[in-house]
């Protein structure tokens, strides 16, 4: 579902909106919206949940549900922490900014 495609992502704990490439290699590009600031990540998914390590951060594995075609993150309160949506195939990072 996610690789190879950019996805726009609305982190509702951090209140940051981001365009995100996943590329099949496990490499995450991602760029927040408001300054178009990049951040090379990485991502896989682990044990039925969607794992990033973003920058130096540690990694976070979260439970992701659908939702006819928007993807929710849970947060381990079980809250929606991000919010996926118009998943695109392709690296299209570069139409930000």
């Amino acid at each position: 579902m996610f690789s190879d495609h950019t996805v726009f992502a609305t982190h509702h704990v951090k209140n940051v909106d981001t365009q995100r490439y996943y590329s099949p290699d496990g490499r995450l590009d991602l760029v927040l919206i408001d300054n178009g600031y990049r951040i090379n990540s990485k991502w896989e998914v682990k044990n039925n949940k969607l794992c990033h390590k973003i920058g130096n951060q540690k990694i976070k594995c979260r439970e992701v549900h659908d939702n006819n075609g928007i993807i929710n993150v849970i947060t381990p309160w079980g809250d929606i922490g991000m919010t996926f949506r118009d998943f695109k195939k392709g690296n299209h990072i570069s139409s930000v900014n």
